[in-house]
This record gives structure tokens, C-alpha cells and sequence, in this order.
């Protein structure tokens, strides 16, 4: 499914074992929380009827259009995901999707908006974590995909870490 097979060692030519173990659990663990992220927007959009009003970042669209939007986008990123057999693409689609949410989350602080972006549906509030607490856990979440996927396509990059044919493309 979603793994760094064939990860190697510019200086030695051999796999290293911890750098492939870790790429395998990052991209496997931003499958997943794209995954279960998108289905907590579905599910706020479904259980949630304060979702109806005005986007704060887009007012001509609903809240729960845009979460529907969002959980679309990330569905389309899992399905890539477990579809694609480059790791260099599959960590460039977290990146991807990373950077639309962040850009997102920007365009809410230069707007001032009072309200949190309910990135997670409403899922939050339904676990006793309030709107911040779920605003903090959407910040950590959005941390882990855009750091993590920087920082592997980074490693990667720098030293040929993957030979030409586990990269897909031409070889």
C-alpha cells in the first residue's frame, strides 16, 4: 500500500532500516488522518445544522460546503495514496493537501475572523474538547502532514535516497 520500499543511503548504498521504518509509518499515518479527518467533516456536516451559516473565508459559500469540499479533497488524497506507487508522489500529495489547508487557515488570521474554521467538523465539541480544543488539535494535525511531508520529500531530494526505479516514472 503506502510504503518507502527501496529506501537507500546516499553514503553506503545500503537500505537504512529506521529511515525506511519511518517513512512507511509517516505516510501510512497521513493516509489515515486524512482518512478519519474527512469522515469527521462528513460527519459534522451530517450531525451539525450550525455548519449551515456563512463560510468566515468565502461568505457566498455555507460552512458545511466547504467541509464537504475539504473531506472531498481528502478522500481524493487517500485514494492517490493507496494508487500510487512513487513515495516521492505520495509525500508530495500530502504536501499538497497540507498546504491548501494551511493556506486556508492563513487567509482566516489575515481576515481576523472571530470563529474557528471547524476543520474538523464538529467532532470536537462532541468529545468534550470545545471549539479551541479542536482548533488546537486541527493546528497539531495540519503541523504533523506539513512538516513531516516537507521533511521527507527533503530527505529524499537531498541524497537520491530512493533509487530511479522505486520512484516510478521513466528509469
Amino acid at each position: 500500500m503506502m510504503s518507502c520500499n527501496g529506501m537507500r543511503s546516499a553514503w553506503s548504498g545500503r537500505v537504512q532500516p529506521t529511515l525506511v521504518v519511518a517513512c512507511h509509518a509517516y505516510v501510512t499515518g497521513a493516509g489515515v488522518i486524512l482518512f478519519i479527518t474527512a469522515m469527521m467533516k462528513v460527519l459534522g456536516v451530517w450531525m451539525e445544522p450550525a455548519l449551515g451559516r456563512s463560510d468566515a473565508l468565502f461568505p457566498w459559500l455555507r460552512t458545511s460546503s466547504m467541509l464537504l469540499a475539504a473531506a472531498l479533497l481528502e478522500l481524493g488524497a487517500v485514494w492517490r495514496l493507496c494508487t500510487v506507487k512513487s513515495i516521492t508522489d505520495k509525500l508530495a500529495v500530502v504536501l499538497w493537501v497540507s498546504c491548501i489547508f494551511l493556506l486556508y487557515r492563513l487567509g482566516i488570521v489575515w481576515i481576523g475572523a472571530r470563529t474557528s474554521c471547524h476543520c474538523l467538523g464538529s467532532v470536537g465539541v462532541w468529545f468534550g474538547l470545545g471549539a479551541d480544543g479542536e482548533d488546537r488539535a486541527a493546528k497539531i494535525i495540519l503541523s504533523y502532514l506539513v512538516v513531516g511531508s516537507s521533511f521527507f520529500l527533503a530527505v529524499v531530494a537531498k541524497g537520491s535516497m530512493i533509487p530511479k526505479s522505486s520512484q516510478g516514472g521513466q528509469p
